[in-house]
Formats: C-alpha cells, sequence, structure tokens
C-alpha cells in the first residue's frame, strides 16, 4: 500500500485552483488555500519552454486529424460493404471500375493512416517526454525515469503499462500528488488504446488473401469491410479520448510553471 504524504501545504490537485495551495492534514485536504509562493524552478530539471502550449496544440490537432481520418475509414468502409454485399447476393452485378476504385481509395487511405499515426506518435511522445524531464515536476512524485516516456512504447509486454504509467507519472509531478480528478479519463483512453492495437491485428487476419473462390472471395471482402467500421469506430474513439487526455495533462503542467516551490512534495 503507497503511504500517504505527511501533513503540510502542497499545491491544490484541482486545476480550477491553479497559483493557490492547500493544507494536507495527513489524511484529508482541508477546505482553506492560500497563495503559492513563486516557484523559481527545479534545481538539475531543464525548463519546459514557452512553446510547450504549442506543442500540446499540435498533438491535438493531428489527433483530430487521425479521428477525422478513421470517419472516412469507417465510410469508406461501409461503401464497400454495400458494394460486396450487393455483388454477393447477386442484387448489383460485379463491376470491376467500382473494384478498382475501392481497392485504390482503401490503399490511400491506409497509407494516409500510416502516416498520421507516426507523426501524431512522435509528438505525443515528445509532449511527453518534455513534461516529464522538466523543472514542472515534482521529482520525489516520479516514479520512473524519463526516459521510459520513449522506450516506454517499444518495449514488447512492458509496452502494454508502461506509457499509462508514464501519464500517470506526468500528472503526479505536476502537483506533487495524485491529482484526483482525471484518472478515469486516462483509464478509458488507455483501455481504447489497448483495443485499438488488438482490433488492428484482429484485422489484418480477416483480409481475404485473393486465392478463395469467388463465392467465398466477396463473402470474406464483405466480413472484413463490416469489421472495419467496427475498426474505425475504436480508432475515432480512441483519438477523441487521446485529445482529452493531452488537455487534462497539459492543464495541470503549465500551471504548475509560475505557482509552486522549489520544494519538492513527499510520494
Amino acid at each position: 500500500m503507497t503511504s500517504l504524504p505527511p501533513a503540510g501545504w502542497y499545491p491544490d490537485p484541482d486545476p480550477q485552483q491553479a497559483g493557490r495551495e492547500r493544507y494536507w492534514n495527513g489524511a484529508r485536504w482541508a477546505a482553506g488555500t492560500r497563495p503559492a509562493p513563486v516557484r523559481q524552478g527545479t534545481v538539475g530539471r531543464p525548463p519546459l519552454g514557452p512553446r510547450y502550449g504549442v506543442l500540446a496544440g499540435l498533438v491535438q490537432g493531428f489527433l483530430g486529424l487521425c479521428l477525422l481520418m478513421s470517419l472516412a475509414r469507417a465510410a469508406l468502409a461501409l461503401w464497400t460493404a454495400d458494394v460486396v454485399g450487393g455483388w454477393r447476393d447477386g442484387s448489383q452485378p460485379v463491376d470491376l471500375t467500382t473494384a478498382d476504385r475501392l481497392d485504390q481509395l482503401t490503399i490511400l487511405a491506409s497509407w494516409l493512416d500510416v502516416g498520421l499515426l507516426l507523426v501524431t506518435g512522435v509528438l505525443f511522445i515528445t509532449w511527453l517526454y518534455r513534461a516529464h524531464r522538466s523543472d514542472r515536476m515534482y521529482p520525489a512524485a516520479l516514479r520512473h525515469g524519463s526516459g521510459w516516456a520513449i522506450g516506454g512504447w517499444f518495449v514488447p509486454i512492458l509496452g502494454l503499462w508502461r506509457p499509462l504509467q508514464m501519464v500517470n507519472d506526468v500528472r503526479r509531478g505536476a502537483v506533487g500528488l495524485d491529482p484526483g480528478q482525471g484518472g478515469a479519463l486516462v483509464g478509458w483512453w488507455w483501455a481504447m488504446y489497448v483495443a485499438v492495437m488488438l482490433s488492428g491485428r484482429i484485422s489484418a487476419t480477416l483480409y481475404p488473401t485473393g486465392d478463395e473462390k469467388p463465392r467465398r472471395l466477396l463473402e470474406a471482402l464483405l466480413y472484413s469491410a463490416r469489421y472495419d467500421v467496427a475498426d474505425a469506430v475504436i480508432n475515432t474513439v480512441a483519438a477523441a479520448l487521446a485529445i482529452l487526455v493531452v488537455r487534462h495533462v497539459t492543464q495541470l503542467v503549465l500551471p504548475a510553471a509560475a505557482d509552486r516551490t522549489a520544494a519538492v512534495a513527499p510520494a
């Protein structure tokens, strides 16, 4: 069990109370607050820099593009399912021109999706790493080294939870304690991120190889298209939650710059 910090004045965990301190009596927060002394920066940690808010905005912007791309993929998958369903049922004749157009659009959407994910991933990791290693953090509230904000995404198995831990590290480090608010949001975001990874692997196995007989090929294409609709919905929800998480964490980090003391809150 994690021990509670000793009694004392700490940054108010409520983001709406930026620039205030609230007294912690060792078991719960007191009602009164006071202005926080001006913080001079945590010794030995690099400054966050004045453009961190711009970086956070870029991350949210590209996540928004990912969201729109997922909606476009859902529309394309619905169209594909409608066309292929008509071919399978015999209500529409097989049209090679339409088949080529669907194939080209699917390939284009896949490349655009991959490109957006790469750029967004780099921006997100940079945003997380800069906050974790910066002077905006209370070092004693951090449980992991800043390098894990980058490496945690790429280590097999560990990548299923370490990035989540790093986001929560930044949340704690920004206020010195668990901020209380936003924990459920971060948890749901990560659950959807894991669902996206699993769904992508499943989707890749459902696409036909092209060696099937015509009837079986149409059925496989229809099933794959229907699943792609569900996969796109999962990606859309994950992107929306990621935008909210970036906004939430950034609001915790940015007010911490001028409103904290150089003292480190105990973990």
